[in-house]
Order: C-alpha cells, then structure tokens, then sequence
C-alpha cells in the first residue's frame, strides 16, 4: 500500500501525477475496472473508459478486441474535441509518502530515505514524482528477490521436493532472473 501526501495512491494516481509534473494533461483514463476506481478518487472530471475487468494479478475479462477498438475510437473522438476538459494533475512536491510492507522490511529499511515506522509502514520525503516512482520498482524489485531467495533456501533445506515443484522453481528463476 502506498500513500501520497496522505491519500491512498494507485498506480493511475502515481502517473497522473508525474504527468502533472512535466505539464502534460491526460484527456481519457482507460483500462480496468480498478483504474476507473481510482480515477473516481481524484479524477473526476476526466472521463474513463473501461475495457477489462482483472480476475487476478494475471487474468483479467476483457473486451473483445474489435468491440474495444470501437469503444476506444468513439472515446478518443469524444475527448479529443473537448480540450476544454483535459486535466492536468500538479503534484504537491517535495511528495511525502508513507508505504507498507508485509515483507522484506530490513531490506527496505536500508534504502536511503525511509524511515521505519509501526505496522510495516515506512515513510519519506522526495523531491519529485519520478522519485517516488523510482522507490516503488525498487521495492518491488527488492520483494521479487527477496521471494526467490525463500524459494531457494526451501528449495536446498527440502530435499524431497517432487520434481514437478523443482521444474516450476527453476522455470520461475529463468524468467525472472534476479542479479
């Protein structure tokens, strides 16, 4: 979980937001049901469209592609003769942010910045958005490793792991290789 100046904040709000401060205006929010959930908390007047609706992390229910080009295109239309109504969504800077984490937290407590606080909670200051963007892949990349360092260590201590197990382990670490 990630808060931005006091607001919860979504992936939609983080972009918006690093828009906003290169002045750059967005016309039309499109994507999944939980991006125009987020577009509702804070944009309001910028008109969504959703084309998918997420199942899982991995699977979502979508449109079918001509029938979202269609809607795509008639949005597009729509928003492009009413600059009028593009927004741009300035930043409050220097971002106070506050990020929760369930796991890893001696791994993000080492990174320059944060400060621990109760409940898994971290919290720092940063000079732009892009900063705070930058924080959060390198959290996430931070957790990845951490996981397959786990997988690893259970891996070696368990010997009488099924093979199928050790197959999907290996295949995982060759995908997402970590240095």
């Amino acid at each position: 979980m990630l808060e931005l100046n006091g607001e919860p904040v979504g992936e939609l709000g983080l972009v918006s937001r690093w828009l906003g401060e290169h002045e750059i205006p967005i016309a039309l929010i499109t994507g999944d049901r939980a991006v125009s959930l987020e577009a509702e908390s804070f944009a309001f007047d910028t008109p969504t469209l959703t084309v998918k609706q997420a199942r899982s992390w991995d699977r979502a229910d979508s449109l079918p592609v001509e029938r979202a080009h269609e809607v795509l295109r008639a949005a597009v239309s729509r928003v492009l003769g009413r600059r009028d109504r593009w927004r741009i969504y300035r930043p409050e800077l220097p971002a106070r942010i506050r990020l929760r984490v369930r796991h890893a937290s001696d791994l993000v407590a080492k990174i320059p910045g944060l400060t621990r606080e109760e409940g898994g909670w971290f919290a720092g200051t940063f000079p732009t958005i892009n900063a705070v963007i930058d924080l959060t892949e390198l959290v996430a990349a931070l957790l990845a490793a951490d996981r397959q360092a786990v997988l690893l260590d259970a891996l070696a201590s368990d010997p009488a792991l099924d093979r199928a197990r050790q197959e999907e382990l290996a295949l995982m670490i060759q995908e997402n290789p970590w240095p």
